[in-house]
């Protein structure tokens, strides 16, 4: 069966700030692919990410997105399509298989193998 990934890519202008959850990044891989992100959490801790960093956003609790750069911070993201793939035994691959595909799948978009 083919695998079929969503991908997409965000865009914040220096010292832009967009609202975000944690539900809208669940399953996906996310690179910085240039500037520099700061990302606030709901308790009020953020860490700051640059260019290069790999980040899973659904796994953390997530409220904002801040570019704190002087250029543009660009995010690309991907994940796969929900029911596009059959996990064997009911879906219960580990984490780590998982997250080795997620790698992958970005790895594979980034050479220009997936759209």
């Amino acid at each position: 069966m083919r695998q079929r990934f969503q991908a997409w890519n965000l865009s914040l202008a220096p010292g832009a700030t967009r609202a975000t959850t944690a539900a809208e990044w669940a399953g996906a891989l996310v690179v910085v692919e240039c500037g520099t992100l700061r990302v606030d959490c709901l308790a009020g801790a953020s860490i700051t990410f640059i260019a290069g960093d790999h980040l899973a956003l659904g796994w953390l609790p997530v409220q904002r997105l801040h570019n704190v750069g002087s250029d543009e911070m660009r995010l690309v993201a991907v994940r796969r399509d929900s029911g596009s793939i059959v996990d064997s035994i009911n879906g219960a691959k580990s984490d780590e298989t998982r997250q080795r595909r997620i790698a992958k799948s970005i790895a594979m978009l980034h050479e220009g193998r997936i759209r």
